[in-house]
């Protein structure tokens, strides 16, 4: 059955409202998915007289920011993927576990689960990573100085990798995350373009400090609207809606940022609905186990990506009042009970009972202090904060503004 079909739209609302005793909020076009307007907005006013631990990021932000003015945009077509027959204007990507067959170079790669090939095409996977991270910071750093090139920049870069004919990507990953020497088609790759909803998250910053280029609006809404159909009707959507790990719950966090963007609220209710009756329902165990997570070979590594990835969705969920951290499925399994299982590998990685076959390190996680804010965990809280830092850049563009606003005091 289609995804969209579903169930009809009455059954949707009454699931809704037994969830969360509220029904959808009004499509809002200045909505913020992840950060709140309100802490933002406090931000701003905290920039006049800064400690001295919010001036060290605001330095680094505003050092960052003038650089990437001075760089040029990314696009799909400045890098030939290996395969000459496809379009130049289609994403690529090899998948990272799979490696050459050692008794015959014409073979189907071989899967060692856990193991990087270093070898395999990542230039339209690290373009876009940076793409994302680069629109978002500059759009938080137009809205807190108030300093339109960043904004224009910010405007480029989506000009040149969506909207452009002669740069654009083609609003499908059906070349993502292939197997070399192999026609199998596999949905997997849709994980690739998750960062695309933090990307968004910076054209509604831009949206909000009244610097956005509506000229663009047309042409990415259209966009994700597209790639949005695509998700949900071709066979690598379906694929890899239905593998039920974390690559399903990382489809969700996408469907409903994408359909939130274009005004779409019918798939909003049915990806909420999504969520809570078949990802809550068959990931996890009523002690906060993921088996489907703990079966890999870094199966503290995926437990506390998925764990991401519910942190992401969850916060969302939160604008349309539908709670998820302490929802208990059927068995008693909630995503509270999963954080209690996991945090206690956090500082001793070793003490890990199942499968990791690279050394955890502890770094700053979006579940770790999104959770222990939610779930009002001080030592989720406490942990975080002793870890965090400025480097923008290994960690998520979204932490850095939220540790921002933790030195603030904001949070």
């Amino acid at each position: 059955m289609s995804f969209r079909m579903g169930c009809c739209r009455s059954i949707v609302l009454v699931l809704l409202f037994i969830l969360s005793n509220e029904t959808l909020v009004s499509a809002d076009e200045h909505r913020l998915n992840f950060l709140r307007a309100y802490e933002i907005e406090t931000l701003s006013s905290s920039l006049d007289n800064p400690t001295s631990e919010l001036r060290a990021y605001i330095n680094v932000l505003r050092q960052t920011a003038d650089s990437l003015t001075q760089i040029r945009p990314w696009s799909v077509t400045y890098h030939r993927c290996p395969n000459p027959d496809i379009d130049p204007h289609d994403y690529y990507s090899e998948s990272t576990y799979w490696w050459p067959d050692p008794t015959d170079p014409t073979a189907p790669y071989i899967r060692k689960d856990g193991i990087h090939n270093p070898d395999r095409f990542l230039k339209h996977k690290d373009d876009l990573n940076i793409l994302c991270k680069s629109v978002l910071l500059l759009s938080v750093a137009a809205y807190l100085f108030e300093e339109p090139k960043y904004a224009e920049k910010a405007e480029e870069f989506v000009r040149v990798w969506f909207i452009d004919p002669k740069t654009r990507m083609n609003p499908n990953a059906k070349y993502a995350q292939v197997i070399p020497n192999s026609d199998r088609k596999r949905g997997v790759g849709i994980l690739d373009t998750r960062r695309f909803v933090y990307l968004l998250e910076g054209v509604q910053v831009l949206k909000k400090a009244g610097y956005w280029d509506e000229k663009l609006e047309y042409g990415l809404q259209h966009w994700f609207s597209e790639y949005l159909d695509w998700m949900l009707e071709s066979y690598y959507g379906i694929d890899e809606r239905e593998r039920g790990n974390n690559h399903s719950t990382w489809y969700a966090v996408q469907l409903a940022a994408y359909a939130h963007y274009t005004g779409r609220l019918d798939i909003v209710e049915d990806t909420w609905q999504y969520a809570r009756k078949i990802l809550l329902e068959e990931q996890i165990e009523s002690d906060g186990k993921m088996p489907r997570e703990m079966q890999r070979t870094r199966s503290l590594s995926y437990m506390i990506f998925n764990l991401d990835a519910w942190t992401l969705l969850s916060r969302m969920a939160e604008l349309d009042g539908i709670g998820f951290w302490t929802l208990e499925n059927d068995r008693g399994g909630s995503l509270a009970k999963s954080v209690a299982f996991v945090f206690p590998y956090l500082e001793n990685p070793k003490k890990w009972h199942s499968k990791q076959i690279i050394s955890y390190q502890l770094r700053e996680r979006l579940f770790l202090i999104f959770g222990g804010l939610a779930l009002q965990n001080p030592q989720m809280i406490d942990l975080y904060c002793s870890i965090m830092s400025t480097d923008i850049i290994v960690n998520e563009v979204l932490l850095f503004f939220t540790n921002m606003m933790l030195v603030a005091g904001i949070l």
